[in-house]
């Protein structure tokens, strides 16, 4: 009896579990409309109408998730009721061509059309921020109007959107993902509203406001770019896929953030000496990396991107090797050297020196500017050029020779005493010396001097020099113009 009465109660239990399972599905199937739409109230679930142009019902004010997910609809007009659209409510309608968002919704899911391969114009008229892959993969995407309120565009958004071109940024948007636009090939251009506090478009790149940060250059954009001058980061993503030809950082930029150039295309890339910090890329491919042996990122460059790319060390322009000379030769002055700049001979040198030379003993000197002689020397200078003792000056203006001298000067000259000078200008000659040259030579005893510039000879030679040659003493010379010999003579 008692077997019974627990299988009757054991029965029961069964048939009240079945009811429960069944009756939902009955709901849900009640809960469809005339025109295919699946209703759970006021939200759409679903749609199993044949209709492909479709209006939702006035009154819904949400759409489900996934609700029109693979549908084969080609339009679809959404009521100003509608506050709220799930994540891929409309993902991979394939047949979809346009669509329109209405300012009523505030809210909107991720991916919520993705892969609406024939989707081609896109009004967003909602403030809500448009979400991360929201139009991601919409391959014929041509056309996007914004509302002027929207404030954030997610993270690829409208990735490998091909045939999308430009986009334009309201002011009020305050965040941009640096993906947002990733595989965007065909898009040459970014724009910002130029009230906008956060962003700011330069040659049609993306920076943040003032230019500080490089934040996304177009994936389309073609030729070469220099970075904006008082940039100083060049952003994670910024440069994703792009194939400009060259790229120059400006000498502003200190940090080059990881993946900056992942999966660039990029001819070359021109690092300033500024960098300080470059972060690890995985270049697609590059053809040269330029950079500066001064830079403190050359060396990482060169270790690190060598394999695959062309790293052209450039030399320190400013840099000193510790030679002064023109030829590159260090002279340390045994004699008989000519220096083209900047040089000191200690002794029986010669120095056809250009700037600021200075002989010590027994040399002459034709410098062109501020050369000194101190002890028996001749000087040739054109400018500015002084000797103490015994000298003969050619010097054309302001040389000053301390004793002894005569001045036939045309202009300014002063002489001492006994001395001839034919100087042009402010010349003033020291002893028992006569000056006739046109153009800095001087012999400075029994010699006779045919250099055209700054001859200098030791002793005892014969000088027919064209340059830096001086003849010292018991010499003879073929001067070719204005030769002079200084003492008695």
């Amino acid at each position: 009896m008692r077997y019974k009465v627990k299988r009757r109660i054991g029965y029961m239990l069964i048939i009240a579990m079945l009811v429960v399972m069944i009756y939902p599905g009955q709901s849900a199937e009640a809960d469809v409309d005339s025109d295919g739409f699946v209703l759970d109230g006021t939200t759409v679930t679903g749609y199993t109408g044949a209709e492909n142009a479709i209006t939702i019902p006035d009154g819904v004010t949400e759409i489900a998730d996934s609700a029109f997910q693979n549908t084969t609809i080609t339009s679809v007009s959404i009521p100003g009721t509608v506050t709220s659209i799930g994540s891929y409510a409309f993902a991979n309608c394939t047949s979809l061509t346009s669509v329109t968002i209405p300012s009523s919704v505030t809210s909107v899911g991720s991916f919520v059309f993705y892969g609406c391969t024939s989707l081609e114009s896109v009004v967003w008229e909602s403030s809500a921020g448009i979400p991360d892959s929201a139009f991601a993969n919409c391959s014929g995407l041509t056309s996007v109007t914004v509302s002027t309120a929207i404030t954030s565009i997610g993270s690829e958004a409208f990735k490998n959107c091909v045939n999308l071109t430009a986009f334009a940024i309201p002011a009020a948007v305050t965040l941009v993902s640096s993906t947002a636009f990733d595989g965007c090939k065909n898009m040459s251009a970014i724009s910002v509203d130029s009230s906008s506090a956060y962003y700011t478009s330069i040659d049609s790149v993306l920076y943040t406001v003032n230019g500080v940060t490089l934040y996304r250059c177009p994936q389309g954009r073609s030729g070469s770019l220099n970075v904006n001058d008082g940039t100083t980061t060049i952003g994670s993503n910024s440069f994703y896929s792009c194939s400009i030809s060259t790229v120059t950082l400006s000498d502003t930029v200190t940090t080059v953030e990881t993946g900056a150039f992942d999966n660039s295309q990029i001819q070359t890339l021109v690092v300033s000496d500024s960098v300080a910090t470059f972060g690890d890329q995985a270049f697609s491919t590059i053809g040269e990396i330029q950079v500066s042996e001064a830079s403190a990122v050359a060396n990482q460059l060169v270790e690190e991107y060598s394999e695959i790319a062309i790293v052209t060390v450039l030399a320190d322009s400013g840099g000193d090797d510790g030679d002064d000379n023109d030829d590159g030769n260090n002279d340390d002055g045994d004699g008989g050297s000519t220096d083209s700049d900047g040089s000191s001979d200690d002794s029986g040198n010669t120095d056809g020196d250009n700037t600021g030379s200075t002989d010590s003993s027994d040399s002459t000197d034709d410098d062109s500017t501020g050369s000194t002689d101190s002890s028996g020397s001749t000087d040739g200078d054109s400018t500015g050029s002084t000797d103490s003792s015994g000298s003969t000056d050619g010097d054309n203006t302001g040389s000053t020779d301390s004793s002894d001298s005569t001045d036939d000067d045309s202009t300014g000259s002063t002489d001492n005493s006994d001395s001839t000078d034919s100087d042009n200008t402010g010349s003033t000659d020291s002893s028992d010396s006569t000056d006739g040259d046109s153009t800095g030579s001087t012999d400075s005893s029994d010699s006779t001097d045919g250099d055209s510039t700054g001859s200098t000879d030791s002793s005892g030679s014969t000088d027919g020099d064209s340059t830096g040659s001086t003849d010292s003493s018991d010499s003879t010379d073929g001067d070719s113009t204005g030769s002079t010999d200084s003492s008695d003579s």
